[in-house]
């Protein structure tokens, strides 16, 4: 899961409207509203690490890696 956190909600909806003009969300799984930003979820690693990338061309952004588990989803 990929969480995008901070700035405006003006900011915040231009930014989803260029990933969707983009095409870079075509390999996000799940996408929902959170009360300070947009969180992400991928099915693979590599496809959020790819998102990532394409973000960091687009604003300027921090990342953080988790090495442990945060959140567990049975399917």
């Amino acid at each position: 899961m990929q969480q995008l956190r901070g700035g405006k909600k003006k900011t915040l909806k231009r930014l989803e409207n260029d990933l969707l003009a983009h095409n870079a969300m075509l390999e996000v799984s799940n996408m929902g509203n959170a009360p300070d930003g947009l969180d992400f979820e991928f099915s693979e690693k590599r496809h959020a690490s790819k998102f990532v990338d394409f973000l960091r061309t687009m604003v300027p952004c921090r990342m953080k890696t988790s090495k442990k588990l945060i959140r567990y989803f049975l399917k």
